[in-house]
């Protein structure tokens, strides 16, 4: 039963816009074919940012997966010479037109992120901010919570409306309205949920700019993050 319950929530955060990262790149049927470089060199990049805070269980909730993709002219670089990518002191691991790496996201909340890509003897820096991780504060992962027209949901990290906060149990879901939703708090009506076992989601709508993106010396540089946090309750 539990993992119908799993599965509901997955529909409810995995919405259009979440982003991808390289395998979506290189596994769409429309996707250009990689093109290998004599000069693999910053100015001949362009790079993308990606990251995805948090997910939808215990094993994905507290980390961030970090997603650096490189394209010449459109195309996924295919990188042969050694070269890579190194952020927050890691090594993050070479795919046909990117890297990445998953760390904590406590280690970099809130802060600024130095990166760093190697071509031969050449090293050049790129920076950004990484957002707040969301973080349900009210009610408490497996707590007893009545459901009814006014659900109170505390949280940290929301900057404004347009997050997403949902309800869930195994025979309906509900929605806090944009009015309904401030920086740290929202109201639902979850009267429409049956009781038992259920859960509290919580997503950025749509992909966010990343904050204080650095990169001069690459032919361009973009950034993006998406959040999502879940919790566990039971609906009385």
């Amino acid at each position: 039963m539990r993992s119908t319950f799993v599965a509901l929530a997955l529909v409810v955060v995995a919405m259009p816009g979440c982003g991808g990262g390289h395998e979506e790149l290189l596994h769409s049927q429309v996707a250009p074919s990689p093109v290998v470089l004599a000069d693999t060199s910053a100015a001949q990049l362009a790079v993308t940012v990606s990251l995805n805070m948090g997910g939808s269980d215990s094993s994905s909730r507290d980390k961030t997966t970090i997603d650096v993709l490189m394209q010449h002219d459109g195309r996924p670089v295919q990188f042969i010479k050694s070269e890579r990518v190194d952020c927050v002191g890691v090594r993050l691991t070479a795919f046909t037109g990117s890297f990445d790496t998953t760390v904590s996201t406590a280690s970099i909340a809130g802060k600024s992120v130095s990166c760093a890509y190697t071509s031969g003897r050449k090293s050049t820096p790129f920076t950004f901010r990484v957002p707040q991780a969301l973080v349900v504060l009210s009610p408490h992962e497996h707590a007893r919570v009545p459901h009814g027209t006014n659900t109170v949901i505390g949280y940290e990290g929301g900057a404004d409306n347009t997050l997403w906060v949902v309800a869930i149990s195994p025979n309906a879901k509900a929605v806090a309205k944009p009015d309904a939703i401030t920086p740290n708090r929202a109201t639902l009506d979850t009267s429409a949920l049956l009781t038992g076992e259920g859960f509290i989601v919580l997503t950025d709508s749509n992909n966010a700019p990343l904050a204080d993106l650095e990169g001069s010396q690459f032919q361009s540089i973009a950034g993006s993050s998406r959040r999502t946090t879940m919790i566990s309750v039971v609906w009385i």
